[in-house]
């Protein structure tokens, strides 16, 4: 009899005793589900304590203990015992149908269908996340994702590849990488660095200085309409009068320098 359900019911029939003892945990056997105890009376060590009710299941919960930590194991008969109770836990993993959960000190990996919260305030921090989407918010396409809300907070490192809607208002921090359509409505506020399109042209344009370039330009190119403007021909003058007229604008000393691409663009959001 392989299932403990099984046994328990056969050892009621024969009035079997059920007894249990504390131990030691020495070894795991993830894949088959079973632990090896050092009992702490000083007996021999029991090999294959089951953790769940059959070994090697690919389903239901298990709870892995921390090697050198105390269990209690359970006996229903002298050959299979069981751990009913521990001390510490290194893990947890848990298979229902098409649902599955992963825990230890450091990750959580969450694989499911169908997610609900109704919560009114939620929080996560973490150094690195990853959010593979199907149907939590809306799936427009098999390529592209749309995200709506009022109030929409990404912190860390982002990148953003696909053809993505984002509705509401967004706000980025840390390290921002778009690559594909990413359409936003709203307001969008980004604290760090942002990459559009690879980054393979630079810098977006600064707005204010990019205005007193172009103004540069067309105050110089103004002083040149008005010299023009203001010139009167006259008889055989060679042209001399606006010669005159424009000296001052032509000299060397008034020339344009040309435009450096730093000066007028944002190295933190390049596209």
């Amino acid at each position: 009899m392989d299932n403990i359900r099984d046994i328990l019911i056969q050892l009621l029939k024969d009035n079997a005793e059920i007894y249990s003892i504390v131990g030691k945990v020495v070894e795991i056997d993830e894949d088959k589900r079973v632990i090896d105890v050092e009992p702490v009376n000083g007996d021999a060590k029991i090999f294959d304590v089951r953790l769940q009710t059959k070994n090697s299941s690919s389903i239901g919960l298990v709870l892995f203990p921390k090697i050198d930590t105390q269990v209690i194991i359970t006996f229903i008969s002298k050959e299979l015992a069981f751990v009913s109770k521990t001390e510490e836990i290194e893990k947890i993993e848990l298979v229902i149908g098409d649902f599955s959960l992963f825990i230890d000190k450091e990750n959580l990996e969450l694989n499911i269908k169908n997610k609900k919260n109704n919560v009114e305030e939620y929080e996560l921090n973490g150094k690195n996340a990853t959010f593979t989407l199907e149907t939590l918010f809306e799936v427009v396409s098999s390529d592209k994702v749309k995200v709506t809300a009022t109030n929409l907070i990404i912190q860390a490192i982002t990148d953003i590849t696909g053809a993505t809607t984002l509705n509401g208002i967004l706000n980025v921090v840390g390290m921002a990488t778009m690559a594909g359509g990413v359409a936003m409505a709203g307001g969008v506020a980004v604290s760090g660095a942002m990459t559009l399109n690879g980054g393979g042209n630079g810098g977006i344009p600064l707005s204010g200085q990019l205005k007193t370039e172009l103004d540069e330009i067309k105050t110089d190119l103004n002083a040149l309409r008005t010299i023009f403007r203001n010139w009167t021909t006259g008889y055989r003058d060679s042209g001399l009068p606006l010669k005159l007229a424009s000296t001052s604008w032509a000299s060397s000393s008034n020339d344009l320098a040309m435009t450096n691409i730093n000066d007028i663009s944002n190295p933190d959001i390049t596209q």
